[in-house]
């Protein structure tokens, strides 16, 4: 799609969105690997971007542990003090990490 994107981006009206250097690369998850090789072949992708990136899949490993820890720790069975309990499991988690919490 980044290679062609000449060829198909007069073709519908919201092609004009998917050229690579409009794509929004720091996000709040991390760009998959093959999307970034190809952002990086394109020369689309920077090492800004890709530190940025690291980064996200550290906190994906925060929260992925702590979602594992709190949930070995029989939570509640009710939803939303599952939910009370999980949030401050994640903010801990997160703080822990020193990364940011997004829900604050």
């Amino acid at each position: 799609m980044t290679d062609g994107y000449d060829a198909y981006k007069d073709s519908a009206p919201g092609a004009a969105g998917l050229a690579a250097s409009r794509q929004t690369k720091n996000w709040v998850v991390p760009v998959h690997p093959g999307a970034v090789k190809a952002l990086n072949e394109a020369g689309q992708w920077t090492a800004e971007q890709e530190a940025y990136n690291n980064g996200l899949y550290k906190r994906q490993e925060v929260l992925a542990s702590a979602w594992a820890g709190y949930n070995k720790n029989n939570p509640p069975s009710d939803d939303k003090a599952f939910l009370e309990g999980w949030m401050k499991a994640r903010a801990a988690a997160l703080a822990k990490a020193n990364m940011p919490n997004g829900f604050e």
